[in-house]
């Protein structure tokens, strides 16, 4: 009887230290698992970049051709804090038939390459979570940036879209509209069926207007781009740009614009007032 009592005893600390084994086991395996799940999370992260940012307030792109109708830029905030931009480098071919080439380009870093057919679409798809657009931005501050306005749907209406600034309390601050001056006269496709239009179908603009969209940053810039322009800029929160102002950009006082440079008559006597005035403010920012 002894025997066998001795026996239970031995096997049940037996037991006993086998379950506490497997305990410490569990609990080392577990910090191990911890461990490793950290150190893969750092690495899956990339190591923050931006901010600060760089000295870079702005881009001209090249047209895609001749035509074109801007370079349809996407925008994605990247974890490092760049930004990556992919735009139409070129358009080839006739309807039906054209051939497209992406460009990318690191804002803050400058650097730039081509995608090959098909990899802009699988960088979009792995990347649309970082996508970035907006029609509306909040500062810090609780001021706002937006733009506004509207045009007839069949009849181009030069400078109808303005940039509109609000305090926190929503009180209007500012109203401008961003005149964009290209190095080259782009055309204007018009529908010569408008009043304004004069019976034609297209004709030469040396001042063009922009529907703007934005993509704050974090150290309250932005980026400002035109759906159907070549440009990107980057401004402060009171609109302070710094890529070639009173150059190729200005900001002229919407009330100014609308009161006195554009009659609604002709479209083209309206654009080139806009262009002497714009030319005014070059002269004087030059003195």
């Amino acid at each position: 009887m002894l025997r066998m009592k001795a026996t239970t005893y031995r096997l049940s600390l037996l037991a006993g230290l086998v379950s506490q084994l497997a305990l410490l086991l569990a609990v080392g395996v577990g910090l191990v698992v911890s461990v490793w799940a950290g150190q893969a999370a750092q690495q899956a992260t990339p190591a923050k970049k931006y901010p600060p940012y760089p000295d870079v307030w702005g881009y001209e792109l090249p047209w895609p051709e001749e035509d074109a109708r801007g370079v349809h830029p996407w925008f994605f905030k990247m974890p490092d804090g760049d930004i990556i931009i992919i735009y139409s480098k070129y358009i080839r071919g006739s309807s039906g038939k054209r051939q497209y080439r992406a460009q990318g380009l690191s804002l803050f870093s400058g650097k730039t390459w081509e995608f090959s057919k098909g990899e802009e679409d699988k960088f979009i798809r792995q990347n649309s979570k970082y996508q970035a657009k907006a029609d509306r931005i909040t500062f810090q501050d609780g001021s706002s940036l937006k733009q506004e306005g509207s045009e007839p749907p069949k009849c181009h209406d030069p400078f109808a879209y303005y940039l509109v600034k609000r305090d926190s309390a929503g009180k209007v601050v500012m109203k401008k509209n961003l005149v964009y001056v290209p190095e080259k006269p782009r055309i204007y496709k018009i529908n010569p069926n408008c009043e304004a239009a004069g019976g034609k179908d297209s004709f030469e603009g040396k001042v063009q207007d922009v529907y703007s969209k934005f993509v704050l940053l974090e150290d309250d810039t932005f980026l400002l781009y035109g759906l159907n322009q070549n440009f990107i800029l980057r401004a402060d929160k009171d609109l302070t740009i710094r890529y070639r102002p009173n150059e190729r950009f200005f900001l002229v006082e919407h009330d100014i614009i609308e009161t006195q440079l554009i009659r609604g008559e002709n479209l083209e006597n309206d654009l080139d007032a806009i262009y002497h005035y714009v030319l005014t403010l070059k002269e004087g920012a030059g003195k």
